[in-house]
């Protein structure tokens, strides 16, 4: 079950967030009938809208339980990922696959995974894999050529997301030292815990810039790796995604499904191919 066909489900739970949803209203709103919906949503996280629901609310309730003590404290969680900061990137190895959260691309340099991206399903695809990719890769990339040839660092993030703890990973990102911070500090939040802006910026030592903390958190090329869709403001919900509110809370609904698995468990309900366009 793809997250296209779940999406507009997650958009209705949004909207009335932290309320139960009544399904005749949900079928209302997304041109569906009940017993569909409820199939649907059961195939696609192996748990009813209720028990969805009832995950998200506990994990964002933790935010605003913690203590002054602990508040600006991560658990030592630590993956085996490196980050590395070099020169302007000019071409990309790429691979196109399906999630249950939506068609998604990889790319890598010779020196580390560069990209982890959501394909926006309204976009009509290029002509060719490898031109649909330069196109959603062109703002982050701009001199970067790409080719359908995979390389280690790309089947290395394949077994990561296949849940494949012993795997090191590199990510090669070309940023800046204060963005490097944030990315260090967002590696270390564990799945299904949530951290706010505001506590970022203090772990990292800048607790006086909240605001270019978000910018870093928004402008983040690696999804999922790089969990920036754990990050949520302080005034309460679960707040912006660049790559949509539904999708954040779809990725969260999972991980506090899975009960602090890595978001790699859910990756791995679909192969893992590529996809022609």
């Amino acid at each position: 079950m793809y997250y296209q066909r779940i999406q507009p489900y997650i958009a209705f739970i949004r909207k009335y967030f932290p309320q139960h949803p009544n399904l005749q209203d949900m079928g209302l709103f997304a041109d569906e009938n009940p017993d569909t919906i409820r199939a649907d949503f059961r195939s696609w996280c192996r748990r009813d809208i209720k028990e969805f629901i009832q995950h998200l609310t506990f994990i964002l309730a933790r935010v605003h339980r913690r203590t002054p003590s602990d508040t600006y404290s991560f658990p030592d969680y630590q993956p085996a990922i490196f980050l590395h900061s070099t020169p302007v990137i000019t071409h990309l190895h790429i691979l196109w696959t399906d999630t249950v959260f939506g068609r998604m691309l990889l790319a890598a340099t010779d020196h580390g995974l560069a990209a982890v991206l959501f394909d926006n399903e309204d976009d009509t695809p290029i002509t060719t894999p490898e031109k649909h990719a330069q196109h959603l890769l062109k703002t982050r990339f701009p001199k970067a050529k790409c080719s359908m040839i995979l390389n280690q660092h790309i089947s290395d993030a394949l077994a990561f997301f296949s849940g494949d703890a012993t795997v090191n990973l590199h990510l090669h990102v070309n940023t800046t030292a204060f963005r490097l911070q944030v990315y260090e500090a967002l590696i270390k939040i564990p799945p299904a815990q949530l951290r706010t802006y505001t506590e970022t910026a203090r772990f990292i030592g800048r607790p006086r810039a909240v605001r270019a903390v978000g910018n870093a958190v928004a402008s983040n090329p690696i999804s999922l790796i790089i969990p920036c869709h754990r990050i949520v403001p302080a005034s309460g919900g679960f707040g912006n995604y660049f790559w949509g509110s539904e999708r954040k809370m779809a990725l969260l609904g999972w991980e506090a499904i899975a009960e602090n698995r890595y978001i790699a468990t859910a990756i791995q309900e679909t192969t893992t191919k590529n996809t022609p366009l």
